[in-house]
Order: structure tokens, then sequence, then C-alpha cells
């Protein structure tokens, strides 16, 4: 199935033969068998592009016990994994062999955004329950259960090594938070629609470094700039040290993921109709393109904007005719690229975490 990207969806079955060959079955003459590769990738080559298919090299079936898998992240140093599922448990296991390292019980609901901080020694997990709890990764417990959300929280992204950081939640608000004191500090964004996706990037030029703090729990966020998204098709833009706007427009699609890239001047967002909003600061006119990727829903963007998944299974590059494969059509809710975007991750309904080699 080629369709990323393209104007038109070519369907077809490849098998082996009696022989071990692999033949084209309902596909057009045009497609071309390219390549097949003993590290599970294929290619196939159709008017002038080439369309590559990678398959996973590891596959953890087992982490969350067959639940969903609804969040995942990858430690910075990338040999830990955590992943949050449909039976409220977060849990750390070694990304090579998905050997469960350590169970985090406290949430009561689903899981649904895990994050490691810098240090890779502190875990982040936001749930249906509307918690946000901080969890020390070497003895398993629970050091601060932060509350003030009134719905789901959907995404969590922090300023450099985590005092502060922010929440996008399902009850329709976006938070700035200080882990020190385990409060909140302010409500950045309070509207009515899910605000779906967050994110925190540097950008001194578009934040301003010199004002001076508006809270004393304001720690570092001098020449931050944030983002964050909402199903209503909001995507703003703001400084986090003043709090103010640096750019809102709403588009026609509802928005469900985000990330910002390019030294803080390039914020990607994905749509729940299958479109790649591109938000371009650097610009004076004409800032935002929308593309049409997929016929689905965009699910999840990696951090670096290199990948996104969907809900019908589908995991693609943003820059290439590339997908990797595995999941069928059960709906992928997280993807992840590890920090030197060798490695992508994806969590899965299916419970099981993919481990593709790039």
């Amino acid at each position: 199935m080629l369709y990323q990207n393209s104007s038109e969806n070519v369907y077809g079955f490849l098998k082996l033969d009696s022989l071990k060959k692999l033949v084209k079955e309902g596909l057009p003459d045009s497609v071309e068998i390219a390549n097949v590769l003993a590290t599970k990738s294929l290619s196939l080559k159709y008017k002038d592009n080439t369309y590559k298919y990678v398959s996973a090299g590891i596959v953890h079936p087992t982490i969350m016990n067959k639940h969903a898998v609804l969040s995942l992240d990858i430690s910075p140093a990338g040999q830990l994994g955590v992943s949050g599922g449909s039976d409220g448990l977060l849990r750390i296991w070694e990304s090579a062999t998905g050997v469960v390292r350590r169970d985090f019980k406290g949430h009561f609901g689903d899981v649904t955004c895990t994050r490691f901080l810098p240090s890779g020694q502190v875990i982040m997990s936001g749930a249906s329950d509307f918690q946000i709890k901080i969890w020390d990764l070497t003895n398993g417990e629970c050091g601060a259960t932060l509350k003030g959300h009134k719905g789901t929280i959907n995404a969590l992204d922090f300023i450099n090594r985590g005092r502060n950081f922010i929440s996008s939640s399902r009850d329709g608000s976006c938070k700035l938070w200080d882990c020190a004191s385990q409060s909140e500090i302010t409500t950045i964004h309070k509207g009515t629609s899910p605000v779906t996706d967050c994110a925190i990037a540097v950008n001194t030029t578009l934040s301003n470094s010199n004002s001076s703090a508006l809270d004393e729990k304001d720690f570092d966020t001098q020449g931050k700039i944030g983002a964050f998204v909402s199903s209503s098709g909001l995507l703003r833009v703001f400084d986090v040290r003043t709090r103010q706007s640096v750019f809102s427009q709403t588009v026609e699609h509802g928005l469900k993921c985000c990330c910002i890239i390019e030294d803080g001047f390039v914020v990607l967002a994905g749509s729940d109709s299958g479109h790649l909003v591109n938000l371009d600061l650097r610009k004076t006119s004409n800032q935002i393109e929308v593309k049409k990727l997929v016929d689905s829903t965009i699910s999840s963007i990696t951090r670096d904007g290199q990948w996104f998944s969907t809900v019908d299974g589908g995991c693609f590059s943003t820059t290439q005719h590339l997908e990797l494969t595995g999941a069928d059509c059960d709906p992928i809710y997280k993807v992840i690229s590890s920090t030197d975007g060798k490695k992508v991750y994806t969590a899965c309904r299916d419970g099981k975490v993919r481990q593709y080699s790039v």
C-alpha cells in the first residue's frame, strides 16, 4: 500500500512462492521490488519514487501484560524505557531485552503520558485520574503528586532539568508547574476544547530573556517558548517567561500532537484528518503550511519531528517515503526516537512495544 504524500492508493500483496522468491499479487506491473535486505527492510519503486518499509528489529510483547501501551519514553542514555498502560501501571524495562525492572503503582486510570527527566533518574507521569506524579527510579517511590487539572493529562514537557514543567489536559487547560514546591505556578491557557499536546524549546529571540520572573517559583524560564495544540484546531506559541502569546491561530483541522524543532523556530502539529501543520516563526507572512500526509488521524509525532504515528497502525517518516511496519491496524499511541536518532520505538494498542533501527 503506497499512500503517504501520494494522490492515489495502491493495494496488493507480496508473497513468497515455493522457491522462497518474493512475488507480487494484485500489485500493478509498474510497482517494482527494488531491494530486500537482511535488516528487515523492503524497497518498492513506483512512478519514479522509492518506498521503503522497515519491520521491527525487536518486539517486546509482554511489557504491559497484554494491556494497551498508551504512553512511552526512552531514557537519555537509551538503556531503559518507561511505558504506561490501561491498567494504571508504569513499568521500567530494559530497551534491549524488554525485561521489566520495576513497577510503579499509584495512578487510578489510564497512564496517558510518561517522561524521563534529563537525569535519567526521575520519571514524570500523567493519567486519566487527573494527577501528575513524579517518581524516583532508584526505589520506585512516588516523590510527589500534583493536582490541579480536572481532566485527563494528555502531555508533559519540562524546562531544562525539570524543576519547572508544563502540562496539557482534556479539561482545556495548559499549566505551568514547580516541582520543588509541588505546586501549580499558573494556568497558561484555559479553553473549552481539550489541549491535546504541549512542548517546550529554547528560543532567546522570541522569548524576552531580560524580563523579570512573574512568580518566585519560576526557574530558568527566560529564553524559553512553549507551544500547545487543541482538538478545536488552536495552535498557540507563548513566551514561558512572560506568559504572552507569540503566535496564535486556529486551523480547520483538530490537532492531536506537536513538537518544536529547528532551534525553536518551527512547530509541527499533526491533525485528526491526516494533515501535518508546519508553522515557521521566522517568516513574516504565510507562516503556516498545511499538507495532507495520510488518510488517518495522526496520533503522535517524535520530539525531533522526524516520525509520526497514526490511529490505523501506521508509522511514517516526515521527510521520506519510509514506513515502519508491524502494528497492522492497531492504533499506535506514541512514537519516540532515541537521542541519537538511530532507533525508533512505538507504543501500540496490541500491547507491544516495537523497536526499529533506522
